[in-house]
């Protein structure tokens, strides 16, 4: 990172990044872990990584197999816990970071011009350069509360006013489910990088004040659909192994903790699963003719 001048660095990262060992499982997690390791080490001027629990928006992927079964499968089984995130929460602490980042670094160069460079100095622009109370810190993103997949059945049932059944299957099995996703005629492209970046660059180039309803609308395109149902993002290999390794953190029992860092950033614990799920019930609901 040195090498192109990178002096300070807001990571994204995923829950369990540091619960991935040398050897065994849960490889996509461990590659997160070696990036953060780089960042700490690389970055003389701060960092700041976030690490995000599972997507709420991510579970819109199962979308079409309870629209035509009316069943969750999962990996992990009904009792484990997970604590799923908001993607506009998310996007809504980066946005925070950002601002105040940008007010500060500001106000660092006011002070440059107008005071000597003496202790009391050096120790204001060291936090106006950084992340100020979040510099040099590695936060765990989680939702509100912990849920369960029995819960997250029961909470689909009262938005859809259909009856969900949780399926217990195995890793490959729910690997060849999303990857089938692509060869569907209404999932016809596939998540990349390039994708998100082009969906969210108005967002991230527009104000401030509309950020987190362009990055809701953002991520329902991108894993769910439009709400016509004509365009679906399929995920991509990437995504998928994440996924997978996610969810095999949430079957070894490592991701049931709402960790209260996003209020940190915020000021509150985020939005419930419940609000989005309700939100999004149309995209759970079977078609019926």
């Amino acid at each position: 990172m040195k090498n192109q001048r990178v002096q300070k660095c807001m990571m994204i990262s995923v829950q369990g990044a540091n619960e991935a060992g040398p050897s065994g499982g849960l490889h996509e997690l461990k590659g997160f872990h070696e990036i953060e390791k780089m960042v700490e080490k690389e970055c003389d001027k701060g960092y700041l990584i976030l690490r995000k629990s599972i997507l709420d928006q991510c579970f819109l992927l199962w979308s079409s197999i309870v629209q035509e079964k009316k069943e969750f499968p999962l990996t992990c089984d009904r009792t484990c816990e997970m604590t799923p995130l908001d993607a506009c929460d998310l996007v809504c602490a980066i946005e925070t970071i950002i601002v105040e980042h940008c007010r500060r670094v500001r106000e660092g160069e006011r002070l440059t011009e107008e005071l000597e460079k003496d202790q009391q100095l050096q120790l204001t622009e060291e936090e106006a350069i950084g992340f100020g109370k979040h510099h040099n810190k590695t936060y765990t993103l989680t939702g509100p509360q912990t849920i369960t997949p029995e819960h997250l059945c029961q909470e689909l049932q009262e938005a859809t006013g259909e009856k969900i059944e949780f399926k217990h299957i195995s890793r490959e099995e729910l690997k060849k489910y999303l990857e089938s996703l692509k060869n569907r005629a209404d999932w016809d492209e596939e998540l990349d990088v390039e994708s998100c970046q082009s969906l969210l660059r108005p967002a991230v180039t527009g104000s401030a004040s509309h950020l987190a309803a362009t990055a809701a609308a953002t991520m329902s395109k991108i894993v769910g659909g439009e709400r016509e149902g004509h365009h679906h993002f399929a995920p991509n290999e990437a995504m998928i192994k994440l996924l997978l390794d996610e969810f095999e953190l949430v079957k070894e029992k490592k991701a049931g903790f709402v960790s209260h860092d996003l209020e940190k950033i915020l000021g509150h614990h985020g939005r419930p699963i419940k609000d989005f799920l309700k939100k999004e019930k149309d995209a759970f609901k079977p078609h019926r003719a």
